[in-house]
């Protein structure tokens, strides 16, 4: 929904700077997963952060990695608010509100073994059911040459002052999704390496394409129904061109895009703060607690997807703010683990603590842009300090 909207507004350049997550599921794919077989009995990032640089870094893992969670779930929260507005007439925070409920109510009953078992018949419905909306809006439009004629130029064509954006929008995308709980989890699960790192790269290479699609669907949405809110682009073409029935199935393909996503990072989030936080502090003595603290902390985590997702209306900006509080702290000291790089506690300190403070500094100015600055931070005292260490 981002994307569509995003290509609507500014054109076809919008889709280059989500490509930024197919390059780091590739990237993570060819040069760290195999490298997860170091850790056969980590249960979490933070078993892996407290192995190199102690009991802190796990307990920073676990918090940040609820927060980044909630954060992701609000985003998929408020696109199921966007799509359940159009398609049902529901308001939006009513929407989300069912929805967040909903989708709590099931990962805390089914766990891991839900969210498995609905990823799998939610990835075939939206692989049908965007390609499915891509050809009915092009038949309705006339086909390419009428839709290349209906859309201005600049929405077809990279205009140099959106090549700095575009840029920092990749990178973002690139740096902010990657070693995020729900995929360090997916790394982890794996009983082959092999299939870990084929897992990946399909996820990886799939995803330019649905990329590319998502997009094809603002450039229709803008030849056939320019002026509406860019927000609904999505729910308003598929309203408009597909028949009854093929509309049942490609509706049900765009809530399992939103729900498939929500409950990986909603189950993440409550393992990375149980396991990472409360059972560390002996907060948790027995299976059976850790059990119910689990399912409590999913149903808090829900309620603060909700919160998050009614404050912040752009689907986008969500994704940025979420991402501001876990990569620059997280993704260089993480990196550096599964690299064989052996910085200390007080190194991981010195660039966490640094990176935090320009992210949170420079975000008023920079807005997402200051997960980057964040992140940039990071590896400077990081890298630095490791070089003067070794010397």
């Amino acid at each position: 929904m981002g994307i569509s909207s995003n290509v609507y507004l500014g054109g076809i350049i919008a889709i280059i700077g989500i490509f930024g997550f197919s390059l780091k599921e590739i990237i993570v794919a060819k040069f760290f997963a195999k490298r997860f077989e170091r850790f056969p009995d980590a249960l979490s990032i933070g078993d892996i952060m407290e192995s190199q640089y102690g009991r802190p870094a796990k307990l920073v893992s676990g918090i940040l990695g609820l927060i980044v969670c909630s954060g992701i779930v609000g985003v998929q929260l408020n696109a199921l608010g966007y799509i359940s507005h159009e398609f049902f007439g529901i308001s939006q925070h009513t929407a989300l509100i069912i929805g967040g409920v909903l989708l709590t109510a099931y990962t805390v009953l089914g766990g891991l073994s839900a969210i498995i078992l609905t990823d799998v018949l939610q990835f075939w419905i939206l692989v049908i059911g965007i390609p499915l909306t891509c050809i009915f809006g092009l038949i309705q439009v006339g086909g390419w040459s009428e839709l290349m004629a209906a859309v201005p130029s600049t929405h077809v064509a990279i205009s140099s002052d959106m090549i700095i954006p575009t840029i920092l929008l990749f990178l973002t995308f690139l740096f902010g999704e990657t070693f995020v709980p729900p995929y360090i989890q997916r790394l982890m699960i794996g009983e082959h390496t092999k299939d870990v790192e084929r897992g990946t790269l399909m996820s990886g290479l799939l995803s330019i394409p649905v990329f590319v699609l998502s997009g094809l669907i603002g450039l229709l949405a803008f030849a056939l129904f320019p002026g509406i809110n860019a927000e609904s682009v999505l729910p308003t073409l598929i309203n408009a061109v597909l028949p009854i029935g093929l509309k049942g199935i490609v509706v049900v393909g765009v809530l399992s895009a939103v729900m498939s996503t929500a409950d990986s990072f909603l189950q993440a989030g409550a393992v990375s703060f149980v396991h990472d936080v409360l059972k560390p502090l002996k907060q948790v003595e027995t299976p059976k607690k850790e059990l119910f603290v689990f399912r409590s902390t999913t149903v808090i985590m829900g309620g603060l997807a909700i919160v998050a997702a009614i404050m912040v209306k752009e689907l986008i900006d969500l994704c940025l703010y979420a991402w501001t509080f876990w990569s620059p702290v997280m993704l260089v000291p993480f990196a550096a683990v599964l690299l064989g790089l052996n910085g200390s506690k007080n190194l991981f300190y010195l660039s966490s603590v640094s990176a935090a403070a320009i992210a949170l500094i420079t975000s008023p100015s920079l807005g997402g842009n200051a997960l980057l600055a964040g992140v940039l931070t990071s590896f400077i005292v990081f890298s630095g300090g490791y070089y003067f260490a070794k010397r």
